[in-house]
């Protein structure tokens, strides 16, 4: 009775080709759901890692003009008066020191565009401030930030992350608040021995460049960047103000920064899930636990973050900073393009499993009957050969609607070119038949010039589907065109395939041009935010980190060509009356429209025109003589008073005027490009003595 135990192993078979259908679709769906993290998680480190180097460019120079302000002689022998007025027991709130470090500073201020001041006594006593209440009392970074004060007292220049302010400050709406939060950066000031006798400390608004620089780092909907200190506080903005104060995390009139602890509630806020806990009870997230433990990394799986939505995130924690970064999204739409494939391929194998099992029930059913009828079943051979014939078919037929059913372009291609394709293929190609498509060589649908930049041959095909030959199967990224002329990217996998008695290859064709769209996006970001760190954020034009950058270049160009190289220091004559006269608001737009005016002057690419700080412009001018530059010189003092802007508050004029001061040299090999500065600072300084409105030169 061998016929019984053909017909059984015929049932194996079935339920194994079922069982390596299943395991191969889980296996696919795996690995794709794995690229899909890997890629968002690649995007999201890419993200952090881009706001970590913007933030330390932003702190790198508040740190450096703060130390500027910690050697002027000035400023360390007023400290000097007050830490010994201190000691003999006087009251600094009247002191003389005080009140001449008060006028130096708010100078600082406004050039800082920060909001206060401390200087702080080694007993951590404040002994100045602009305010007389905090003269006196325990420096508040001490209370809140311990460590980094102890830091600063070591000879270290700090930056010290967000805490509640000791005053009130104003609001994002204009409002004076108290609690508000505040950033610090800190720097000592030394005696002549080189010891530490104070430190100084500049208050800056979080609000401005430190939260925005994390707010450019938002990718999609529900993507968002923050910094969070040791503790596990929120110390930037919040994307989700609205969000948190609906579910309770945050108070109707208060944000979210300083306010929110980056703990896990256990469940989604956001629908409903009501924590059993109060926050500081909670643990804190999968991330935050892991970044203040210093494992900066992407982490494959998702997490809850401070509102109990699931996340995929990335993180660092900057030990110079002594912060956290972290950019997360939500996984449901980082992890949408999964989803979409996965159900495809899902009904994919719904169809393939049915149709197998129908496969399957008529081969029962002929089982049924032959087992009841052998004798008749010997006899009608031909009958039997018929019906294998017919699995013969069905077989084919189930390879041709897997074949045609497959979401991705499918086609087979030999020596001569394409034999066959799937309709996903004639869309992909935008081809109205098989026959426009068929038979063509695939060169003809190949882009003149490839991704990695290399031009299209038939060798490079013929070398790719050598490796599939010999491998078995070949990855590789290629540029198609379709028939309306449009160039798209896709990935393509070629696998060789034995049918019909010869050997070809099959490929599967996949457009990636979206993905390849966001990368560039996303390329275009970082570069858009390395242009902002070259900008004046008032005015436009170039900062003074750009003009440091560009000068140096510029002295060792003309050095080695000995060509003369000439700076031109440009200031808005009695710009602080201006401002007291017209106000802050009026006084920003009085430096635009000057900025804008000198610009216009600017004709040569080489020339550069920068914002070195406050109502101070500066131009770069190589390979320009003496003569030349003085005439240049007029053009911008005349386009100046050619704006008209009225200044009542002037003692050179009733309209916004200039003072130049011009220096040119040609750059020997002992010079140092700070003589060329000071020349022109100086002569800058003559035209002021002098009345103003007027040109100085050497």
């Amino acid at each position: 009775m061998e016929y019984p135990i053909k017909i059984s192993s015929r049932y194996q078979f079935i339920v194994l080709f079922l069982c390596l259908i299943i395991i191969s679709a889980w296996f696919a769906l795996s690995r794709i759901e794995l690229e899909t993290r890997k890629n968002v998680l690649k995007s999201l480190f890419t993200v952090a890692q881009t706001t970590q180097e913007a933030l330390h460019i932003w702190i790198k120079q508040s740190k450096s003009n703060l130390k500027d302000i910690t050697t002027e002689s000035e400023v360390i022998t007023l400290t000097h008066a007050l830490l010994l007025e201190n000691n003999n027991g006087q009251d600094l709130v009247i002191s003389p020191s005080l009140k001449k470090l008060r006028k130096i500073m708010a100078n600082k201020l406004e050039k800082q565009a920060a909001v206060g001041f401390f200087i702080i006594a080694p007993d951590k006593i404040s002994i100045a401030s602009m305010r007389n209440e905090n003269i006196g009392s325990t420096n508040i970074i001490y209370q809140h930030r311990k460590q980094h004060l102890q830091r600063a007292f070591s000879g270290e220049t700090v930056f010290i992350p967000t805490i509640y302010s000791d005053i009130p400050l104003k609001s994002r709406t204009g409002e004076l608040k108290k609690r508000q939060p505040t950033i610090f950066i800190a720097s000592p000031i030394n005696d002549d021995k080189g010891n530490v006798v104070a430190v100084l400390t500049l208050r800056l608004d979080p609000a401005s460049d430190f939260t925005r620089i994390t707010q450019i780092g938002r990718i999609g909907d529900t993507g968002e960047t923050y910094a969070f200190d040791d503790k596990g506080t929120l110390i930037t903005q919040s994307r989700f103000d609205q969000q948190l104060k609906r579910i309770g995390l945050i108070e109707a009139e208060n944000e979210a920064m300083l306010a929110i602890r980056i703990a896990d509630p256990g469940g989604n806020m956001l629908k409903g899930f009501i924590p059993t806990t109060s926050t500081e009870e909670r643990p804190l997230t999968f991330m935050a636990t892991n970044a203040i433990s210093g494992q900066s990394f992407r982490h494959l799986d998702s997490y809850r973050d401070y509102r109990g939505v699931t996340v995929l995130g990335s993180w660092i924690w900057d030990e110079s900073l002594n912060v956290g970064l972290a950019t997360e999204i939500d996984a449901k739409e980082a992890m949408q393009p999964y989803y979409d494939t996965r159900n495809t391929v899902i009904a994919v194998l719904f169809l393939t499993v049915t149709l197998a099992l129908a496969l399957l029930f008529i081969i029962l059913k002929l089982e049924k009957g032959t087992k009841r009828k052998l004798a008749i079943a010997y006899a009608k051979l031909e009958e039997k050969v018929e019906a294998r014939t017919k699995e013969l078919k069905e077989s084919e037929k189930k390879f041709r609607t897997i074949f045609e059913s497959n979401g991705d372009a499918m086609i087979l291609v030999d020596e001569s070119g394409f034999i066959d394709c799937n309709e996903a293929a004639l869309q992909m190609f935008l081809c109205k038949n098989r026959k426009e498509f068929l038979g063509t060589h695939p060169l003809k649908w190949s882009s003149h010039t490839q991704i990695n930049g290399s031009k299209s041959s038939n060798q490079l095909l013929e070398e790719y589907m050598f490796k599939a030959f010999t491998i078995g199967q070949h990855d590789f990224e290629w540029n198609y065109v379709r028939t309306d002329g449009e160039v798209f990217s896709s990935e393509v996998r070629l696998t060789s395939l034995t049918m019909y008695g010869k050997n070809i290859i099959q490929g599967s064709i996949r457009d990636i041009s979206e993905r390849k769209l966001a990368e560039r996006k996303l390329d275009s970001l970082n570069k858009e935010l390395e242009e902002l760190s070259y900008l004046d954020g008032l005015t436009g034009i170039a900062n003074r980190r750009r003009f440091d950058q560009t000068f140096e270049i510029e002295w060792r160009r003309c050095q080695r060509n000995q060509q003369p190289l000439s700076l031109m220091m440009i200031d808005i004559d009695l710009f602080k009356q201006y401002n007291d006269f017209y106000g802050h608001q009026q006084g920003d737009n009085c430096l635009i429209s000057v900025a804008k005016a000198l610009q216009s002057v600017s004709k040569r690419a080489s020339d550069l025109l920068a914002r070195y700080g406050g109502e101070e412009f500066i131009l770069l001018l190589p390979e320009t003589s003496a003569t030349e530059t003085t005439a240049l010189a007029k053009k911008y003092l005349n386009k100046v008073i050619a704006l008209q802007l009225p200044h009542e508050s002037s003692t050179a004029a009733n309209i916004v005027t200039i003072s130049i001061g011009i220096s040119t040299i040609i750059p020997s090999t002992d010079g140092q490009p700070a003589s060329l500065i000071s020349a022109a600072d100086k002569l800058l300084y003559k035209a002021k003595k002098s009345g103003r409105n007027r040109i100085e030169t050497m």
